[in-house]
């Protein structure tokens, strides 16, 4: 199963604990969230509603706060062993302590690496060394300096050569990781193109700020790029897939309100959204959000969990603007000509991806494909053991 198989995000983990010095010896910010506090002092305290309540509250804070001092022992790189990180991970994600263990808290027990790090880091795991452009600044206004970065800017780009504008994954609270520069390595090594660019943004995370800094901030980052290129695709994983979607609702839509207008006379030519988060307060018991449990990473709870953070009202939650697969606006009317649009065969989100697409009039020209035995973000997550990559490129050689 590709559940097991998360090998290159755990080495991700790993690579930055290991490379944050070298990163650091040459002038890099690396921000790492300091780990020397006792997990459970950090553990949030449940509400406790009667005696029963209580020893039940009492033991999941235990059981969680040694779950996460393994982990934590685990990823010390003096005697690191992925295999029993991985099973580690892999079982603490899958017990029930994930069920109410609080996400703001298992978000700031992640290393924050920015963009610059996140380039050196990751440029030891790709084979060709001489990428156009890689780790050149981009930016933007309202945007802060560094979070916008060239994987590849093809040499002398003009108007017309593709560019991907690519916003990551990680529920809006997890921060840009190598397996997003190593996505962005395999589509551009596999699709030998020499004319494409890809840009990537590290959105600030809503940790720091709320719904919604992240759109405005890919709204500024699409506007300025459109002075430059009038050939944009669009490309977004789970949360990021999210954020494409809701740049283009309201770019053509309607504009959301505190954020800066998008520019509509830059049209995008193409969309890559990989198990884009379309429902953000889904029903446990509701579709393959109960049939895939288990069989996925993720779980219900834990999208409610990490929109209770990251929105700051609750009528948002279920509120459509904000939960694609029941907007039934006209998307068909301005979405790009031709879309791609991936999920795993054992996602919770298959059901919610699925009823989207539908609504969003898919037909010959778009293109819904289930990754076999995949899991959420499958193409991120497990590259090598998933069929989306070479989908992607079969898409963007249609489109170019």
């Amino acid at each position: 199963m590709q559940l097991f198989r998360l090998a290159p995000v755990l080495l991700a983990i790993t690579s930055m604990v290991v490379a944050a010095p070298t990163a650091m010896s040459k002038g890099v910010d690396v921000h790492i969230i300091e780990r020397d506090a006792a997990p459970a002092e950090m553990i949030v305290d449940v509400q406790k509603r009667d005696a029963a309540a209580n020893a039940a509250a009492e033991a999941i804070a235990d059981n969680t706060a040694a779950a996460i001092q393994n982990l934590i022992d685990l990823l010390n790189p003096a005697n690191f062993d992925l295999l029993k990180f991985s099973e580690a991970l892999i079982s603490f994600f899958l017990s029930p302590v994930t069920q109410i263990l609080p996400v703001r808290l298992a978000a700031t027990l992640l290393p924050k690496i920015d963009l610059a790090a996140n380039f050196i880091i990751s440029k030891t795991f790709i084979p060709n060394k001489a990428i156009p452009g890689y780790g050149k600044i981009f930016t933007a206004p309202n945007v802060d300096k560094g979070r916008i970065g060239w994987f590849v800017e093809a040499k002398d780009r003009t108007p017309d050569d593709p560019v991907i504008l690519y916003a990551h994954g990680g529920g809006y609270l997890v921060g840009f990781l190598p397996p997003f520069i190593w996505i962005s390595n395999a589509i551009y090594s596999a699709l030998g193109n020499n004319r494409l660019s890809i840009l990537l943004l590290d959105y600030t995370l809503t940790l720091d700020k709320v719904f919604p800094q992240q759109l405005i901030e890919f709204t500024e980052t699409f506007n300025q790029l459109s002075k430059t290129s009038n050939n944009i695709i669009l490309m977004g994983d789970s949360a990021g897939g999210h954020l494409c979607l809701q740049f283009l609702r309201h770019q053509n839509y309607k504009q959301f309100s505190g954020v800066v207008a998008a520019n509509t006379s830059a049209a995008t030519t193409g969309g890559i959204f990989l198990s884009p988060w379309v429902n953000v307060y889904p029903d446990p018991n509701d579709g393959t959000f109960k049939t895939n449990y288990g069989k996925d990473y993720l779980t219900a709870r834990l999208m409610q969990h990490g929109t209770e953070v990251n929105l700051p009202e609750r009528w948002m939650y279920t509120d459509p603007a904000f939960n694609m697969y029941k907007d039934a606006i006209d998307w068909d009317s301005f979405l790009p000509p031709k879309v791609f649009v991936s999920r795993g065969e054992n996602e919770v989100l298959y059901d919610s991806i699925g009823d989207w697409t539908e609504l969003a009039g898919f037909d010959g020209n778009d293109t819904l494909f289930t990754d076999p035995d995949g899991v959420h973000d499958s193409a991120v997550l497990v590259q090598e053991d998933s069929d989306i990559i070479p989908e992607i490129i079969t898409y963007l050689r249609d489109i170019l």
